[in-house]
């Protein structure tokens, strides 16, 4: 048994949040089968933040520290229960997992002209079955099939009418925007074969076919009138629904995996592997503008990583180096249409290192570089009144180019532990064309941990501990132009945690 709750006031003015969490696991063996059940338990309730707009903004403690949204809010609450069954022989060993899952969500929209709420949640039931066997001892077999079938909704609702703009106004109504539910059925069967060619080489192939089907229901009028059938002006409201109907996905992956062991401390990797992603129901149907029809494929990306993992007498590293293409992005173009074609490059480098210094003192680092990229330009430029700068391969907008971080532990005792941490996050574009950009920051936290009994532990915290002024999240928009989530004043926090 696990439970958390919370209620924290935000470092914003009516900002904060309440959660409680409570998760039970029981677990129950024999020699020839073992059956493990859990349920999940989450509420959360938020007062939200909005962005603030203006250059570098953030630094300004006083505008930080505001609220333009007060209203703004987000409630949640979901529930999971699943069970795992395992049954075991000499030569195979099956394993049964089914699940249900229940989530409700109401959201209120401020970043959007007239603020409307959003009400979605969805109720599915899931199914893993897979068997793992020898094969004439000769190589060694996992087959399997995940199932899972969801009802899902969502709901758009504007209450008050829309500020700003002639056309804002006359194109965003009161009233409904979007209501419809998608039965959604998801079948995937999957294997993998793996074997050990020597004691030192292992390969392992895998595949996974799947089949996406939603069947979607509008309970409103079809088109981009309001919701009592009457027409916007400037040729129509700004939210489409498309008529009901049925759309599927079949796509299929393949994964290959080699390993070198040349010793117990040391060990080489490669893969390759091809993925995909169908499209999301709101990708499908959360239509804008005239856009009736959403003919979206699913995107796809293929692979490549090689590693090293090792360890030494005091010292453990890992190092990976990846490459990797995306065709059939889905993306909003300047029309407004939700649109499949657009592709990317992702080429980067990660490492992992830890050092032991002393019995009671240890060193740690991880990052990344990596160069994401656009790689043509996919954007509806026709409708436009002026060029646009292309976008092929500049940065993908919000992609830091390095990320990572160092900390030194510290035992003072056996009983008591310290930790000094030192975060970076590089500079990022904030817009396809990478002509605005936020310069990153770098972060020092603080953590102490004392346990007063073997089940009873004091903690300390402070994040920010220098109390830099930084931004979580950086945005451009050209109606709103620079924006920002402002970061986390120096924030110090202590408690108790406790096991039974």
């Amino acid at each position: 048994f696990s439970g958390t709750f919370s209620g924290i006031k935000g470092h914003r003015a009516d900002s904060g949040n309440d959660y409680q969490k409570v998760s039970v696991r029981n677990f129950f063996e024999q020699p020839a089968y073992s059956l493990e059940t859990g349920v999940s338990l989450i509420n959360v309730n938020q007062e939200t933040a909005g962005y603030i707009v203006g250059s570098e903004v953030f630094k300004n403690e006083s505008i930080a520290l505001s609220n333009s949204s007060p209203e703004a809010f987000r409630d949640a609450k979901a529930a999971r229960i699943w069970s795992r069954l395992n049954f075991r022989s000499e030569v195979s060993e099956w394993t049964i997992t089914p699940y249900v899952r229940y989530a409700e969500m109401d959201f209120l929209q401020h970043f959007l002209p007239g603020t409307p709420l959003e009400e979605n949640g969805q109720q599915s039931f899931g199914l893993q079955i897979y068997t793992l066997r020898n094969v004439s001892n000769i190589f060694d077999l996992t087959l399997g099939v995940d199932a899972e079938f969801t009802r899902a909704y969502l709901k758009q609702t504007q209450f008050a009418k829309t500020t700003g703009s002639v056309f804002l106004q006359a194109t965003i109504p009161v009233g409904k925007h979007y209501d419809y539910s998608v039965n959604a059925r998801q079948i995937a069967p999957f294997l993998q074969l793996r074997k050990d060619v020597t004691e030192s080489i292992s390969v392992a192939l895998g595949t996974r076919y799947e089949e996406m089907n939603y069947d979607y229901k509008n309970r409103m009028l079809s088109g981009r009138s309001r919701d009592d059938g009457t027409i916007c002006g400037f040729g129509g409201c700004r939210y489409s629904r498309p008529e009901s109907g049925v759309n599927s996905y079949y796509n299929n992956s393949v994964d290959l995996n080699l390993s070198y062991s040349i010793d117990d401390s040391l060990l080489l990797y490669a893969r390759v592997a091809d993925s995909f992603r169908a499209p999301q129901g709101a990708e499908i149907y959360r239509l804008q503008r005239e856009q009736e029809i959403a003919d979206l494929v699913s995107e796809e990306s293929n692979s490549f990583e090689l590693g090293i993992k090792g360890r030494l007498s005091s010292t453990t590293y890992n190092l990976a180096m990846y490459s990797m293409d995306k065709k059939n992005i889905i993306f909003r173009d300047s029309n407004f249409f939700n649109v499949s074609g657009g592709s990317s490059s992702h080429r980067g480098v990660e490492i992992d290192f830890a050092h032991s210094l002393s019995d009671n003192l240890s060193i740690s680092l991880s990052g990344t570089y990596a160069i994401h990229r656009y790689k043509n330009d996919p954007f509806n430029r026709e409708s436009e009144s002026v060029n646009l700068l292309s976008i092929k391969d500049n940065d993908i907008d919000t992609a830091p180019r390095w990320f990572g971080g160092a900390r030194l532990l510290f035992f003072p005792t056996a009983r008591s532990n310290l930790e000094l941490e030192w975060t970076r996050m590089g500079k990022y574009y904030l817009d396809p064309e990478n002509l605005h950009s936020y310069n990153g920051h770098s972060l020092i936290n603080a953590r102490g941990r004392y346990d007063i009994l073997p089940a009873l532990q004091l903690f300390v915290r402070v994040n920010n501990l220098t109390n830099q002024k930084y931004a979580s999240r950086a945005d451009y928009t050209s109606f709103s132009g620079l924006r920002y989530f402002p970061g986390i004043p120096r924030q110090i926090s202590f408690g108790f945690e406790t096991t039974w």
